[in-house]
């Protein structure tokens, strides 16, 4: 696939999102924008699908592992190195995509670039690579090699290296019940193994420790199947994304060698029991730059946060720019804001920014039940996906902070994988290009408790991490 510009490139995948199917292009074989035959790794997926579909094929019937074919292994390998599921429409089954006039190469070192019409030295680069210059390589930064290529440490192999999975504790069962937001503890009736990362005042840390493709957590069902849930923050130079994901895996062999694959799941589940962070912007916003309209007609009600009585609104929105992929549609609660009112700005506004989170989860807990027009008369269940939304300002018309409270819980039908993304973006790091939405780098998670379950042969199993 070619884009002209990084612009066109995200634009894609602005598609993507915003297609109306769940599957973006199921087809066997798409073209390039350039006409040329293109089969991405998407696509691949499919074939694979249809194949085993038409074979019969069921892993539960064969007493020892299955062997892969080369396409199944090639498939295996692209899906470990491709976290974000939207980039399996994008990059073919050799993991190459232009953009700009410049080739990229994921390989399981990191990322290779280099000028199109230098493209042969991109595989003269691969093959003469020392491993070790990955470990010199600051997560996510890029050296200069010979001819022209420039190398990226996509999945930060200095940091997986040193990682120590003690860092991750097992939570014991009892204290595994609470939940950071006091009011919600969806994770119940999934089965999940809890998980604590202790080194957690900023989400930036979590990140920084959980850099690189192969740092999970997993929960069997049998020997042969189980599920996987990544939490991941990788750059590919060309794009860079963060997020969660989980997998619904089975073991098979290639070469006599054992592999866990991905397999198709009859469902797939991805919750949040509470996540609060803050956003900071060096140039403050006007509010419509910051939100859009709701899809439907507002709904209001009267509450207390932090001792002051205000008007709350909610409404539904639809392909919400934060918490990408997570859901078509999603609630919002915010106070009622009266722009250009300086008393309620300072004596209002500003003070709810501030309120004990446990206070604003409990709000929103009570749009249970309320409706919402979308465009249809809706009521709101209790797992339905939720964001309590606020902002603060040192003028009454634009605003330097907001805080988002994430809540709620979305299942999908025969998936292999899904990926939830917090961050999304293009060039060749985090800062580079016209960038919206809340990036990992300037959007500070201060506590976190979410899960990744699939279900299999009659129950769900999954793995939920928190912080504290």
């Amino acid at each position: 696939m070619s884009f002209p510009t990084m612009s066109s490139l995200e634009e894609y995948f602005e598609e993507i999102q915003n297609s109306d199917s769940e599957e973006f292009y199921r087809g066997e074989m798409t073209r390039s924008k350039n006409g040329k035959p293109f089969e991405s790794v998407a696509s691949l997926q499919k074939r694979l699908e249809k194949i085993q579909t038409r074979s019969g094929y069921n892993s539960e019937d064969l007493s020892d592992l299955e062997e892969m074919t080369e396409d199944e292994y090639n498939l295996m390998k692209a899906e470990n190195l491709l976290l974000d599921d939207a980039l399996t429409y994008v990059v073919d089954t050799t993991l190459r995509v232009c953009v700009e006039n410049r080739l990229y190469k994921i390989t399981e070192y990191g990322t290779f670039s280099t000028e199109i019409k230098n493209s042969k030295n991109i595989e003269l680069a691969i093959r003469d690579f020392e491993p070790s210059t990955s470990i010199r390589v600051a997560p996510g930064a890029s050296v200069e090699l010979n001819n022209d290529v420039v190398f990226t440490n996509s999945f930060a192999t200095t940091i997986q290296e040193n990682f120590d999975l003690s860092e991750l504790e097992t939570i014991p069962t009892v204290l595994a019940t609470n939940s950071v937001s006091g009011e919600n503890s969806f994770h119940t009736g999934y089965n999940v193994e809890t998980y604590k990362w202790k080194n957690n005042s900023v989400f930036q840390k979590f990140l920084d420790k959980l850099r690189g493709k192969d740092v999970s957590k997993t929960n069997n069902f049998n020997k042969k199947k189980r599920v996987k849930v990544n939490v991941f923050d990788v750059n590919y130079q060309f794009y860079a994304s963060a997020g969660i994901k989980v997998t619904m895996e089975k073991r098979k062999r290639f070469l006599g060698i054992p592999y866990w694959v991905s397999e198709t799941a009859s469902k797939l589940v991805i919750g949040f029991n509470g996540m609060e962070g803050e956003m900071k912007y060096s140039n403050p916003r006007s509010f419509s730059n910051i939100l859009p309209t709701p899809s439907g007609a507002w709904g209001k009600f009267t509450g207390k946060l932090n001792d002051l009585q205000s008007n709350f609104i909610y409404g539904n929105y639809h392909k919400l720019p934060f918490i990408k992929d997570w859901v078509d549609d999603i609630i919002i609660m915010m106070p009622e804001i009266k722009i250009g009112n300086q008393d309620w700005v300072a004596k209002i506004g500003n003070k709810i920014y501030d309120s004990p989170p446990n206070a604003v989860y409990s709000l929103l807990k009570s749009l249970d039940n309320r409706y919402i027009y979308n465009p249809i008369k809706k009521q709101i269940t209790p797992k339905d996906p939720r964001v309590g939304y606020f902002v603060w300002g040192n003028s009454t018309v634009t605003f330097n902070k907001e805080r988002p409270y994430v809540v709620g819980v979305q299942e999908y039908s025969s998936r292999k994988s899904k990926s939830v993304i917090f961050d999304r973006s293009f060039g060749l790091n985090f800062y580079n290009g016209a960038v919206s939405g809340f990036l990992p780098t300037e959007f500070d998670i201060k506590k976190l408790d979410m899960f990744g379950a699939a279900y299999y042969d009659g129950k769900w199993l999954g793995i939920r991490f928190i912080t504290e």
